[in-house]
């Protein structure tokens, strides 16, 4: 996590507006949340980690809380309002990950769909893993949910919009450069290569 009032004083320094002249706090907040909007466009479709979060669904459970008539492969559930990209589904008693079923048929015990904004399954409770959406900020307390190593490809896109420098092109190579090449090194920093002279 990022805090906002420490990205702001970094804009504010590669900026050269020590003074507060240039823009103000607000300027900065909604440039800040352009830079989050276009990050999350570009984090839909990669392989981010830190993106990731797991969701329960349990229909008893929803239906004892809320008092609504809910199931799972007739009405299906809502989405959780961050929910970016599906990664997997699986039942939660013992595990094992779901089929993906055509939008036009019936659910079964063991596929689930998504349509619209609501997930359909056979299954009573399931639990869903997904790349989420980054929030936007809202006040100067708030926090980016980000790793502090992407911290300067925010600070270097932040500034270019505030700057009105950013077409969509520069805008892509920057944030491509800065922040997606970050990715797949965190990722699979750890996993064992296989040696080119091994069959």
């Amino acid at each position: 996590m990022i805090s906002v009032q420490r990205l702001i004083s970094l804009i504010r320094y590669k900026q050269k507006d020590h003074n507060e002249v240039k823009f103000s706090d607000y300027d900065i907040l909604q440039a800040l949340n352009e830079c989050i909007r276009y990050v999350n466009q570009r984090f839909s479709l990669r392989n981010a980690d830190f993106l990731e979060k797991m969701y329960h669904f349990d229909e008893s459970e929803i239906n004892t809380a809320t008092e609504q008539a809910v199931d799972f492969a007739v009405t299906g559930v809502e989405l959780p309002k961050d929910f970016l990209v599906l990664v997997n589904i699986v039942r939660a008693h013992d595990g094992y990950q779901l089929k993906v079923e055509e939008a036009i048929r019936s659910v079964r015990h063991d596929t689930y769909k998504i349509v619209g904004n609501k997930l359909y399954c056979g299954s009573k409770a399931v639990n869903m893993l997904y790349r989420s959406a980054i929030s936007d900020v809202k006040s100067l307390d708030d926090s980016v949910a980000l790793p502090d190593i992407l911290m300067d490809g925010i600070v270097k896109c932040t500034g270019m919009i505030l700057n009105n420098t950013a077409d969509t092109d520069v805008m892509e190579q920057a944030v491509d450069a800065n922040i997606v090449s970050l990715i797949s090194a965190r990722r699979y920093s750890n996993a064992k290569i296989k040696m080119p002279f091994y069959c």
